[in-house]
């Protein structure tokens, strides 16, 4: 015989696992479409090698995709709607079937919505097949929260990691870089000019704990 607490323990047991079912299919929609809006970064165990900072592909290598109306391009940057993220990974696969896209283009999704607007993501086209420099080269990292200018994470590079920096910003002066952890984007921007002393910023979108939880990866060295 069921008694009475026993059929509340059922009931909050049936409700707890449809949560989780739904947590997992949101989960696995999002794997699907290779997007995250605002990911636990802690959960994606990332050391600081995994930190890059890659060349972005340039206009003629990502000419073949220009004329469709899925993506809205900014450089190496493209705008596309959530809706139509699985399409477009679609269509960029087709463009590898048919060489439109060469080996040495791939790209990554952002890990936010494209700047705060939760109806559209952005992905980064990426060019090579190595990093230009990856986040070995951290000396530290200080979360910084600003409700004006946004929040974001300051990097400092030890002097190594400095003098390679300068010399990837000068040799990119014009262009565009990628920041990109564990196969997400963090950000793309357009350099202005050459970077000395060996401090930057990493800005976006981001919550405080995201900002904090991308600082605290450079605690692993």
């Amino acid at each position: 015989m069921i008694i009475k607490n026993d059929i509340n323990i059922f009931r909050k047991m049936k409700k707890l696992a449809l949560i989780l079912a739904a947590a997992c299919l949101l989960f696995a929609s999002c794997q699907q479409q290779n997007v995250i809006p605002d990911p636990n970064i802690t959960a994606l165990n990332a050391t600081p090698a995994d930190l890059q900072i890659w060349q972005t592909a340039d206009d003629g290598a990502l000419a073949g995709l220009k004329n469709t109306e899925l993506i809205e391009f900014k450089g190496a940057c493209g705008i596309v709607k959530i809706a139509d993220t699985a399409e477009v990974n679609k269509l960029i696969a087709q463009a590898y079937a048919d060489s439109t896209l060469t080996d040495e283009i791939h790209y990554v999704w952002m890990l936010l919505p494209n700047s705060g607007d939760t109806s559209t993501c952005e992905l980064i086209f990426l060019s090579g097949n190595e990093p230009l420099m990856d986040g070995t080269h951290v000396f530290h990292a200080d979360p910084v929260f600003d409700s004006e200018t946004g929040n974001h994470v300051n990097l400092v590079f030890d002097e190594e990691g400095s003098k390679l920096f300068e010399q990837i910003s000068d040799e990119h002066t014009g262009g565009q870089l990628a920041f990109v952890l564990k196969d997400f984007g963090l950000t793309a921007p357009f350099v202005q000019c050459k970077i000395p002393g060996g401090q930057i910023e990493i800005t976006s979108q981001y919550s405080k704990e995201t900002v904090q939880a991308i600082a605290d990866i450079f605690k692993k060295k």
